[in-house]
């Protein structure tokens, strides 16, 4: 995939959310949470391409601040516990897994990850 082609990013962006869908109807809460995780990432790098200093960025919220766009607190919030749930996943720490993954907290950013992911289209 080109850096600049915001469209493939998109289209990501829907196959992540996709895929956290059925994984968390599997019960794979880590892994739904990662996928929503990646769904944002890339709807909002879709938003800032062609700026490569973003293709790194880890943080979802800088990423969403270089968009320009007006974010309410409620997105940004959401943007920092996902990302703050990818390091924990990513980290491996089994007792902040078990605080970050519940069944409750992953349906609830599912939802709102999906719903950023359509507005972001």
């Amino acid at each position: 995939m080109g850096q600049n082609d915001a469209g493939n990013w998109r289209k990501e962006a829907e196959g992540y959310i996709e895929s956290a869908a059925v994984l968390f109807r599997k019960g794979k809460y880590p892994q739904s949470l990662h996928h929503c995780y990646l769904a944002a990432q890339h709807a909002l790098k879709a938003c800032v391409l062609p700026s490569p200093s973003v293709l790194e960025t880890v943080s979802l919220v800088v990423i969403a601040e270089k968009s320009g766009k007006q974010w309410t607190t409620a997105q940004r919030e959401l943007l920092l516990e996902l990302t703050e749930c990818a390091r924990a996943l990513t980290d491996g720490d089994p007792h902040i897994i078990a605080f970050a993954v519940t069944k409750e907290r992953c349906v609830r950013i599912l939802t709102l990850t999906a719903g950023l992911v359509s507005e972001l289209r």
